[in-house]
């Protein structure tokens, strides 16, 4: 039994061996010894088959970015410009604008072409340091629609207005008699009352009233004017005449606005319905009005400096805005 399983043993090592050692069994029983070929590519390209290109890739020059020079505290980055003639200065502007053209039309600067506000900025440079913004008549509140006889006038209130029935509100006033408003807080609507002594203070007055004809000129007939004097308590002044042929009437007191400029820094100054000697001003000027000359739209005005005390008395007047 050993015998046969010996046996069995050697025949499988034999196969196995066999299996292993197959190719050069095969080169014995055929006679070769040759070695097998190796196969070497060729480096040379085949002009029979398209030769395909290989895409350059580029690769970008490293950038070297320059750290900022370091300035002392005393060193002054940009030196002061050298002065220019005028010729040299217009050539310099023109070369700006050419070479801004390109440029959107919102970035591009426009020319102010308003007189008034030139002449406005002009007087900016004004040593003085005082200048007038607003020199003007102010509107009439109220304006004459009827009268019964020279006892009753009627007058239509430019500031109340009604949107629905679109009208102004109308009063009855009686001549030579101060009124007081009263004013409904609810509605905001007025009531013209007599005055009382120990009350309130008037607001309103008609001081008298006249009637005239006019003789029309394009045919023979003629018209009634109604002349009415008023006295507005409220903006004060002296009292003005209204008319019923007046749309849009005009009081006697006047809007003074003044501007006063240190520097860049600009301070607003409302001299209206200032007397003579009214003092006004500061940091570190006092101005004190002299005279109003209405008809001429100007202010005689002394500055004093109250550092120095010195005094410089000048004449101001408004720009004219209706150029």
């Amino acid at each position: 039994m050993k015998k046969i399983l010996f046996f069995i043993a050697g025949i499988w090592v034999s196969f196995m061996a066999f299996l292993v050692f197959r190719d050069q069994v095969d080169q014995v029983l055929d006679g070769s010894t040759e070695e097998p070929e190796t196969v070497v590519q060729s480096s040379e390209p085949d002009h029979g088959s398209p030769q395909l290109s290989t895409p350059e890739v580029l690769v970008p020059k490293p950038v070297f970015v320059k750290e900022p020079k370091k300035l002392p505290n005393e060193e002054v980055p940009f030196a002061p410009l050298p002065e220019m003639d005028e010729e040299q200065v217009s050539d310099k502007e023109e070369n700006i604008q050419v070479g801004d053209s390109n440029k959107a039309a919102s970035s591009m600067s426009v020319p102010d072409e308003n007189n008034a506000h030139n002449q406005l900025a002009v007087n900016l440079s004004n040593p003085f340091g005082l200048i007038i913004t607003k020199f003007e008549r102010l509107p009439s509140r109220f304006r004459l629609v009827s009268w019964k006889g020279n006892d009753l006038v009627q007058l239509e209130d430019l500031k109340k207005f009604n949107p629905i029935e679109k009208t102004f509100s109308r009063y009855w006033l009686e001549v030579g008699v101060p009124y007081v408003e009263w004013m409904n807080p609810v509605n905001k609507t007025s009531v013209f009352k007599p005055f009382s002594e120990g009350g309130s203070k008037p607001s309103i007055q008609a001081v008298s009233f006249q009637t005239q004809q006019q003789v029309l000129s394009y045919s023979n007939t003629s018209k009634t004017i109604g002349s009415v004097i008023l006295k507005d308590y409220k903006i004060g002044g002296a009292p003005y005449e209204i008319t019923n042929e007046m749309k849009a009437p005009l009081t006697s007191s006047y809007a003074v606005h003044c501007q006063q400029h240190i520097g860049a820094n600009k301070y607003f100054h409302d001299l209206s319905g200032k007397r003579r000697g009214y003092k006004f001003g500061g940091w570190g000027y006092e101005f004190r009005i002299n005279h109003f000359n209405f008809p001429e739209r100007k202010i005689t005005v002394t500055r004093k400096d109250l550092k120095t005390r010195k005094t410089t008395q000048k004449v101001i007047s408004a720009p004219d805005f209706s150029i």
